[in-house]
């Protein structure tokens, strides 16, 4: 079984961890996201 990186489950833990109050890791989670693909529009 090949596993990939999945951009909608990152993005997905993300929310979470700002929905437990955790803003500093979700804001994290974010922010390496958009490193990693700045052109997407869906962030």
């Amino acid at each position: 079984m090949n596993i990939d990186f999945d951009i909608y489950a990152a993005l997905g833990l993300a929310l979470i961890c700002k929905g437990e109050g955790r803003y500093e890791e979700s804001a994290d989670r974010l922010g390496a996201l958009i490193k990693t693909d700045p052109k997407n529009y869906r962030l």
